[in-house]
């Protein structure tokens, strides 16, 4: 504002201060002169080097692609739907680094159970099942005489008495084997 106003009425009142910025104003041309010549040949350089830079960055977008298609091919051959990864030297160094414990499954592992408690136990004794204390009791009714297919069994195998000859005979119409 104020200021420009004063540079400019000195300007035409002062003829050295005139001369002054005159000499400044030339070397401030020419400074910008030399470096708008400098950006030119910079630009010129530029276009001509256009066709050698894009011939090298089809070049190695080509390479790209052909190694992407590799891993693609390598990632079906094994069976996978996407590319491979590139290796990479930490990867192996960190593979090799890792200790693995033995594989157990919950199976394995009840199994070994199983087979120490029966290999723990005789063959000679056992505890008797509901099913060994029934063919028991049955065994022992057919010894008595007694018509096992009128024999009940009462609560923990033990026998009961006999029903009558003319009831029905137990388990008929039921599939456990046992009326009540």
């Amino acid at each position: 504002g104020e200021e420009d106003m004063e540079r400019r009425r000195r300007m035409l009142e002062d003829p050295m201060y005139r001369l002054q910025h005159a000499q400044e104003d030339k070397r401030r041309a020419e400074a910008a002169a030399s470096r708008v010549e400098e950006l030119l040949d910079v630009r010129e350089a530029r276009a001509a080097d256009d066709y050698a830079a894009n011939s090298r960055l089809r070049q190695m977008n080509r390479a790209k692609r052909r190694r992407e298609g590799e891993l693609l091919e390598e990632g079906r051959k094994r069976s996978l739907a996407l590319p491979l990864a590139e290796e990479d030297p930490r990867d192996a160094a960190e593979a090799r680094a890792a200790r693995f414990a033995p594989r157990r499954s919950g199976y394995s592992l009840n199994k070994k159970k199983r087979s120490a408690g029966i290999w723990s136990q005789s063959i000679f004794e056992g505890e008797a099942t509901p099913m060994t204390t029934r063919r028991t009791a049955l065994q022992k009714a057919a010894a008595m005489g007694v018509d096992h297919r009128r024999f009940r069994l009462a609560e923990g195998g033990a026998p009961a008495r006999p029903q009558e000859p003319g009831a029905p005979l137990a388990g008929a119409g039921t599939r456990g084997g046992s009326a009540k």
